[in-house]
């Protein structure tokens, strides 16, 4: 059952899914890791002692920052005009398609729930929607 609807009054892309919350969840886990080791490290070198494990704390900091600045390089939109979106595109991760949206503000919005068996459906809610794919076939 494809999750993404196209209301043609509204003109609006309706996607059903839970991935805001799933970000909300992401940030609140990266930005608690954070704090967590930036308080370790300030006690690390407040008390002068830098050992091997400090380093440990270091790299899981630097990681959660990069993967705050991922998380906020992506929309949660559930509902999206027509005219915010760009073009739909995938990606091959490890020998999976990914789909996502690329819209007007910059954001990718990922589709998680598409599979390759329900590509065809979905090419043609959003060419409906009057939205381009640019998807190797």
């Amino acid at each position: 059952m494809m999750k993404i609807k196209f209301d043609k009054e509204k003109d609006l892309v309706i996607i059903k899914d839970e991935l805001k919350n799933y970000f909300i969840i992401l940030k609140f886990i990266f930005i608690l890791n954070l704090i967590t080791s930036g308080l370790y490290l300030y006690k690390s070198i407040k008390s002068g002692s830098f050992g091997d494990f400090d380093w440990l704390w270091l790299i899981l900091g630097i990681l959660s920052v990069g993967t705050l600045i991922f998380t906020f390089t992506r929309s949660t939109q559930e509902v999206i005009r027509n005219d915010e979106i760009l073009y739909l595109y995938k990606r091959n991760y490890f020998g999976s398609d990914r789909y996502y949206l690329k819209l007007k503000n910059g954001k990718i919005r990922n589709l998680p729930f598409v599979r390759t068996g329900d590509i065809l459906e979905l090419e043609n809610i959003l060419k409906e929607a009057g939205i381009q794919s640019k998807l190797d076939k």
